[in-house]
């Protein structure tokens, strides 16, 4: 029987997006927020989510809007 709970969930608002100018809203662990606000690198503190996810978080830039701005870092 697993007696561990869930990591307490938290809400963070990002910053606006400089493309389309709309805030976005993501659901991310409680500690591993207080990791990044401590000064954690972004990829180390939220190494479960996806690239797009943490650059959402430190610039508000959504991942379409960075398709649009930049294009593909790939090609």
């Amino acid at each position: 029987m697993d007696t561990t709970s869930p990591a307490p969930q938290v809400a963070v608002t990002t910053p606006p997006c400089m493309n389309c100018g709309a805030r976005s809203t993501v659901v991310v662990d409680a500690d591993r927020l207080a990791s990044w606000q401590a000064g954690a690198l972004t990829q180390l503190a939220f190494d479960n989510l996806d690239a797009g996810t943490r650059e959402l978080l430190i610039s508000g830039i959504h991942p379409d809007c960075w398709q649009q701005m930049l294009g593909n870092s790939e090609e």
